[in-house]
């Protein structure tokens, strides 16, 4: 027994986790706001400047009417993913495993499942002065994430410090059953001093990513803000708009 508490829960620093919804009609960058219950849109254009890139799975399990969730990994070459069912109260189904191990090995058998491979980008989000205001953590999967990697956002880049504008493509992309459209971002070069104030933002990043790559157990709670569950995931038209402003890990 101990007189310490060695069951602390760990909290995500970021303050937002912001999703991007692609249709033809209704695409657009958002979070949900825990407090007011209601997912909040994001006005573009928005900048952020990335500081971090993980990667993870996100999706939705049809069987068990809940979202699909990975623990975080920086090398999907080396580290093993654990990917899970939310499992869902209303439709009473419990957390279930879906598979674990790299993701080469496991992609077919999550893919059947529902999931997605996605990136898990941690950023500093920039005010309309350009001033760094807050973290946030942006994930991306699937045309998202391809329009990410076409503009060039990479680990080098990101290490070097850029400035990425995220809005919305207006071109609407009619190469699928259901037209949608896509994230559209900017990259350009971020400034030393800018970059100094964006690292006293995100300064308890580095600390929270130690002690979360040192947790030997995979725990709900540390992934329960980064997927809202498809159920109890607010309608968009209850929704309100809010005016705010290395490479070869990836798995294909």
């Amino acid at each position: 027994m101990s007189l310490f508490n060695n069951s602390e829960k760990l909290v995500n620093p970021a303050k937002k986790f912001i999703e991007f919804s692609a249709a033809e009609n209704k695409s657009y960058f958002s979070y949900y706001d825990k407090e007011k219950k209601q997912t909040v849109i994001l006005k573009p254009p928005f900048y952020i400047v990335p500081v971090d890139i993980l990667s993870t799975v996100t999706g939705y399990h049809n069987k068990s009417k809940s979202g699909i969730w990975s623990r975080e990994v920086r090398n999907t070459k080396t580290d093993a993913l654990d990917v899970r069912t939310f499992g869902s109260k209303t439709h009473n189904t419990k957390s279930t495993i879906i598979a674990e191990g790299l993701w080469k090995d496991i992609e077919g058998v999550v893919v059947k499942a529902g999931g997605v491979f996605a990136s898990s980008i941690y950023a500093v989000m920039l005010d309309k002065k350009m001033n760094p205001i807050e973290l946030i953590h942006l994930k991306l999967s699937k045309s998202s994430l391809n329009a990410w990697i076409e503009a060039g956002v990479t680990y080098k880049s990101v290490s070097n410090g850029i400035v990425v504008k995220c809005e919305v493509d207006p071109e609407l992309r009619t190469d699928a059953p259901i037209p949608f459209r896509v994230p559209k971002f900017t990259t350009m070069s971020a400034e030393k001093d800018l970059i100094s104030t964006v690292l006293e933002v995100a300064a308890e990043l580095p600390e929270y990513h130690k002690k979360y790559f040192n947790r030997t157990e995979t725990t709900e709670e540390s992934q329960e803000e980064l997927v809202v569950p498809k159920d109890e995931t607010p309608l968009i038209n209850k929704a309100t708009v809010l005016d705010e402003v290395e490479d070869d890990d990836l798995p294909f």
